[in-house]
């Protein structure tokens, strides 16, 4: 162990214990608190669209219980996000189902996606009417382009047409797209210019926060008054060395401390989060009801810095254009690591192996593969090469 490293360690316990006896202070008046009413929970605007979503929103690729979405409404998320894709097509259904059967269309606000595969004008004549009639709804509020990788698509005259006739239709009133990553800042900096984009969701934790270039595409975007998701807030929550949890000192999970510090940006109106259980979606609806507090960040940008080499932020285009580029082939390495965030930090081993299954053959990582060129041009001097292969140890 080398002595740089040691002290590193030692610095960030006692920054650690020293910053759990502030966020202490606040404990004892947290835990008396019930439960939140829907009253109580923080909406924000949604850009130009005019609606008012809370700042919670309820992810939707995994099965959900009636009794979740019970719970959700109660609690005041009553803004979802679902697919066609998700659950094998089965998602749209179940969330369908258990909204009509427990809330009036006016009482909530739902985004579905989807991929046009040949032209935009499946999207009207097939995609849409599709995820209405699974759905069980005659419109939705937000549709995306689900995935969305290419910048110039958004330039093209008949995707704009589409998403005009797609609103006129009332079929959806909003248009939009989400991305996971690749290309993030041409993406969100080319909607800004293009005018008829209404609603992005893009990853955005308190890693990708530091990224300049990305502050500047949310800035475009935010000023073009499109509505901004952040989705994977809670992704970059991993584990430092001896597994130090310092939040939980201080009577808060590091989930709730990490939503709370994108919330602390303005510029987004909700985070997208798939709260698999009761006990996650009580916790982080809890987590809104409270401002980050200035410890707090502190905290966690100390612990960002300090755990730097265990995750790849993957959030720019730039820096994903400079680690893939390198390769001289088009492997597949910011979407191999997301993956195996979906394992280590989310806790879905079977989605995650499932995702990097679908990767096609020529884009997955070989165990053999010379990753040298995209370690030495990674902007975060991360140990490319070993979290690949970590990656496939799991995935694979």
């Amino acid at each position: 162990m080398s002595t740089d490293s040691a002290l590193s360690r030692r610095d960030f316990l006692q920054s650690a214990a020293a910053l759990a006896a502030a966020l202490s202070a606040g404990r004892a008046a947290r835990a008396q608190q019930t439960q939140p009413a829907s009253v109580l929970m923080p909406t924000r605007q949604l850009g130009k669209t005019g609606l008012k979503v809370p700042i919670l929103q309820m992810g939707g690729s995994f099965r959900q219980s009636p009794v979740l979405i019970k719970r959700a409404l109660e609690l005041g998320v009553n803004f979802f996000d679902t697919s066609a894709y998700y659950m094998r097509g089965r998602a749209e259904g179940i969330v369908g189902e258990a909204l009509g059967s427990l809330a009036k269309r006016k009482d909530f606000t739902i985004v579905t996606k989807g991929r046009a595969k040949k032209s935009p004008a499946e999207v009207l004549d097939e995609l849409v009417p599709a995820s209405l009639e699974r759905l069980k709804m005659d419109h939705v509020d937000v549709w995306f382009i689900h995935g969305l990788n290419d910048p110039s698509l958004l330039t093209q005259p008949e995707w704009k047409d589409t998403a005009e006739k797609l609103k006129k239709s009332g079929k959806a009133r909003f248009f939009g797209f989400s991305c996971h990553g690749k290309n993030v800042v041409d993406l969100l900096t080319t909607a800004a210019k293009v005018g008829y984009v209404d609603v992005i969701m893009f990853r955005h934790n308190f890693r990708t926060y530091g990224d300049a270039e990305l502050s500047q595409a949310i800035d475009a975007a935010h000023k073009a008054k499109i509505g901004l998701i952040a989705m994977k807030a809670q992704g970059a929550v991993t584990d430092y060395p001896e597994r130090l949890n310092p939040f939980e000192k201080a009577g808060l999970s590091k989930h709730q401390a990490a939503l709370r510090f994108v919330w602390q940006d303005e510029r987004i109106a909700s985070i997208c989060s798939e709260m698999t259980s009761l006990r996650i979606l009580e916790e982080n609806a809890a987590a809104a009801l409270w401002a980050l507090t200035k410890d707090e960040a502190r905290l966690l940008k100390d612990w960002a810095d300090r755990t730097a080499g265990a995750y790849c932020p993957g959030g720019s285009g730039l820096c994903r254009r400079q680690c893939e580029a390198a390769c001289g082939s088009p492997v597949a390495i910011a979407d191999t690591l997301r993956f195996l965030t979906y394992h280590d930090s989310y806790g879905r081993p079977a989605h995650a192996r499932r995702l990097f299954a679908e990767l096609p053959a020529w884009q997955r990582p070989s165990p053999t593969a010379d990753l040298t060129a995209a370690q030495q041009a990674c902007p975060y001097g991360l140990p490319v090469a070993a979290m690949v292969r970590a990656a496939l140890s799991q995935l694979a």
